[in-house]
Parts: structure tokens; C-alpha cells; sequence
């Protein structure tokens, strides 16, 4: 691997641990302080939505080289930002109009 590859694959790497270290305290906030503004809310939903694709795209990359099944990585890849596009506009649509995440899980938790 050139050098240039692995600094972009470090800057991704750093970018999901800041990432997923900013869901933590985003996650453990509504249940510690109840709900949360639409605000964070809305913050929370777009961090996973970054955290999910920063993920799924780790196991593209690492599972499918592009030295080997070029299609196939090119077609996952669009897959992948397809899916992305659609969970954001889904939380989205799920935090106007309906409860929203965090008291989804609220009420789950309690069920």
C-alpha cells in the first residue's frame, strides 16, 4: 500500500472514533436527563447514520478488493450510499412526523 492510501484510511479512522465517541453521551442523555430537544435528537440520527456508513464501508473496502472484483465493489459502493441517502431521509421523515428515536427507544425500554 502507498502511503497516501493509509492516510486517508487513518482520517476516515479517526473521524469514526470521533464519531462513535459522540454517540455515547448522545445515546445515554435522553434516558439520564429525559428526552432529548429535536435538536439533539436530530444530531444523534445524523451521527448514525455516519457511523453506520463509515462501517459498512469499512467491510466494502476490506472484503471486496478493487484489484479483484472491481464491479462488485463499484456496486457496493452505490448500494451503500443508496442505503445511506435513504436511512437519513427515513430518520428524517421519522423525526417530523412521528415520535422520534429517542422515544421510540424510551418506549421500547419500558414495554
Amino acid at each position: 500500500m502507498c502511503s497516501c492510501h493509509r492516510s486517508t484510511i487513518g482520517g476516515v479512522d479517526n473521524l469514526g472514533r470521533i464519531v462513535a465517541a459522540g454517540l455515547v453521551p448522545l445515546t445515554i442523555a435522553p434516558f439520564a436527563a429525559g428526552s432529548l430537544n429535536p435538536v439533539m435528537d436530530s444530531v444523534l440520527c445524523a451521527l448514525l447514520v455516519i457511523h453506520s456508513h463509515i462501517g459498512f464501508e469499512s467491510c466494502i473496502v476490506d472484503y471486496f478488493p478493487k484489484s479483484r472484483v472491481p464491479l462488485v465493489r463499484t456496486l457496493a459502493m452505490w448500494a451503500l450510499r443508496i442505503g445511506t441517502v435513504t436511512l437519513g431521509y427515513a430518520l428524517y421523515s421519522f423525526e417530523t412526523n412521528d415520535i422520534g428515536i429517542t422515544e421510540l427507544v424510551s418506549k421500547l425500554w419500558h414495554a
